[in-house]
């Protein structure tokens, strides 16, 4: 089920935005992430719990953009703005996904400045159920 999760978030975060560059993996893998002018979606590692329908997952999601550190608030606030805006399309085309069922309310918390490189954006919750795929 872990290929299925994965395929599913990239699929869904690679369909979000045409400036959108796709990671999984640990937090220091973050630190690769985007180019100037690219936004970027972060699956970092999950949980699954196995159910009698497919899995159970808590899922941690970034979703980034390059912030220079010589930017102001008013820069700062327009790239987690944006970040907003992502992840918010980025949910909604998850929950119309088939094989996939919303548990919780996502948790939505805005970044600044966050990891190395510079990087703002939000930092998404959810626990979702994830169906098995039909043979």
């Amino acid at each position: 089920m872990f290929e299925v999760i994965v395929g599913i978030i990239e699929r869904v975060a690679l369909a979000t935005a045409d400036n959108v560059d796709f990671f999984e993996g640990r937090l220091a893998d973050t630190y690769k992430t985007g180019e100037e002018g690219r936004d970027a979606i972060h699956l970092y590692p999950f949980i699954t719990e196995k159910t009698n329908f497919g899995v159970s997952t808590d899922l941690s999601i970034g979703f980034w953009r390059i912030d220079s550190p010589r930017n102001g608030n008013d820069d700062r606030r327009k790239i987690v703005a944006s970040m907003d805006v992502l992840s918010d399309l980025f949910l909604d085309a998850l929950e119309d996904e088939a094989d996939v069922e919303f548990v919780s309310v996502p948790k939505k918390e805005p970044q600044y400045q966050s990891l190395s490189p510079s990087y703002s954006g939000y930092f998404v919750t959810i626990q979702l159920n994830v169906l098995k795929p039909c043979v």
